[in-house]
């Protein structure tokens, strides 16, 4: 039996984004799929993309769009007792819903497809990469998490 196929035009203009930013702020696109994030300012790539980690069955990581609305350069997370884990010292977290953070992940040894699913629900970001999101970004920067 032959199989078809279908083609489909790929929009090449500002309306193939998960987020219709104005020009020149700053929003992170978090693609779950990919297991991407990529810092844009506007419709222009200023980093990324990079590979991550996200929540797995139980721990899904939310999707829409948030806003950043607190940072810590360093924080321990978990650590009381209606969490199931500790880790100290955290690096370069930066909330955008309740406990739902981008932040440096360094007990991760991989990141990307296969590994993703290993967070509760946080983009667990390589350490480097962490800290230049965050040095990048501000209260207020917009981040859309999408799959």
């Amino acid at each position: 039996m032959p199989h078809s196929t279908e083609n489909r035009v790929v929009p090449n203009g500002p309306e193939r984004f998960a987020y219709q930013a104005k020009a020149g702020e700053k929003w992170v696109d978090v693609n779950l799929t990919d297991s991407t994030p990529t810092a844009y300012e506007g419709q222009k790539v200023v980093y990324g993309p990079i590979l991550i980690n996200h929540g797995g069955v139980g721990h899904e990581t939310v999707t829409g769009n948030y806003k950043i609305y607190l940072r810590y350069q360093a924080q321990d997370m978990g650590c009381t007792p209606e969490w199931p884990y500790c880790e100290r010292g955290v690096p370069w977290v930066s909330y955008w819903l309740d406990s739902y953070a981008l932040h440096g992940a360094p007990w991760v040894k991989e990141f990307g497809i296969g590994t993703d699913e290993s967070s509760h629900g946080c983009i667990n970001i390589p350490v480097p990469d962490a800290q230049a999101i965050w040095q990048w970004s501000e209260i207020g920067t917009t981040v859309v998490t999408h799959y």
